[in-house]
């Protein structure tokens, strides 16, 4: 699946991976275009049984590197072009389910290749998972770059805040 940045500006592309029924979970990817790149913040909200979730996207071919930054303790954040990915795994619920709220878990910060347009996020792999099964999760991509005041991306849409406050729920 391809989900075009430029597109995207101030409207919302969402992608649901189910087939009938309600979804176990959904990722939340809110993404600002930068001078020099791209930051993505990574959320997710489970439907009250999800333990364990996933979302993986190709690493963009217009980026030169990436930065991942860690949110939530736990979590794991992962930005390589070497092996091609960025990956966005929040913290297992270990025997619980994980917010019913979105939280902000990923922070990615891409840098474009100098003359390479920035345009397309390819989604690799989507899960959530609970005791005994695999679940279809919700992929929402949401361009805040067209915010006014052009502030950092987060879920409450104020580009003064940092992402969820650091993972505490709001």
């Amino acid at each position: 699946m391809k989900v075009s940045i430029n597109a995207m500006r101030a409207a919302v592309g969402a992608t649901i991976l189910a087939s009938a029924g309600a979804l176990a979970g959904n990722f939340e990817v809110w993404t600002y275009q930068t001078g020099s790149g791209t930051d993505l913040v990574v959320s997710f909200s489970g439907e009250g049984k999800t333990q364990d979730s996933q979302l993986d996207f190709e690493f963009p071919a217009w980026a030169a590197s990436a930065k991942a930054e860690v949110i939530v303790p736990g979590s794991v954040c992962v930005a390589s072009k070497e092996a091609g990915i960025i990956r966005a795994v929040p913290p297992s619920g270990a025997g619980s389910a994980l917010s019913s709220k979105a939280v902000d878990y990923c922070r990615f910060s891409l840098k474009a290749k100098p003359g390479v347009a920035r345009s397309e996020l390819d989604q690799r792999f989507v899960e959530c998972a609970s005791p005994g099964s695999a679940n279809a999760c919700g992929v929402k991509v949401i361009d805040v770059s067209d915010t006014p005041g052009r502030g950092k991306p987060t879920r409450t849409g104020n580009p003064d805040l940092q992402p969820s406050k650091k993972g505490v729920e709001e």
